[in-house]
């Protein structure tokens, strides 16, 4: 857990949620137990209103966990919010260190660490200099993939049926 004078400096923004059986009220409950931070839920956006929202933030961060038998794949949105110049944290699990290269475009942690969290969260929180490193290198990684190549690459090396 960030430091008392940290959270207090912070306010999270919790966008999505409503796709999940129960994710947003759970997300509402914990946020409620924790009156020292300032938490806004914005649901789910239209396009136009999340890239205003990921210009506005600093950090990105989703930290997916294994989930029964599904894990996290290419992580689409942590290349949107490269694109977006944003440092992200997220969790190492799954297609995710596709998506964001530990220490160049973001922090990648275990699933199962939560001071290693809490940390990589610190550290750019008070390093404002990686956080503008990791964003134009975050920016510069998300225009080297699009869908048509991701796509390609994927079924390039996928033989036919026969």
């Amino acid at each position: 857990m960030l430091p008392a004078p940290v959270r207090a400096r912070l306010e999270y923004w919790i966008v999505g949620g409503q796709s999940k059986e129960g994710y947003e009220q759970r997300l509402r409950a914990a946020a409620a137990d924790c009156p020292d931070l300032t938490v806004r839920f914005f649901g789910n956006l239209p396009d136009d209103e999340l890239s205003e929202v990921y210009d506005r933030a600093d950090i990105f961060a989703m930290t997916s966990v294994p989930n029964r038998d599904s894990v996290e794949g290419f992580g689409l949105v942590y290349l949107e919010a490269a694109a977006h110049s944003l440092p992200v944290v997220a969790h190492d699990v799954g297609g995710v260190s596709e998506a964001v290269r530990d220490g160049i475009t973001g922090l990648l942690v275990p699933p199962d660490r939560p001071a290693q969290l809490a940390a990589a969260f610190e550290k750019l929180i008070h390093d404002e200099d990686l956080r503008r490193t990791l964003g134009a290198e975050g920016r510069k990684w998300a225009v080297l993939n699009c869908w048509k190549e991701s796509a390609d690459a994927l079924f390039r090396s996928v033989e036919p049926a026969r």
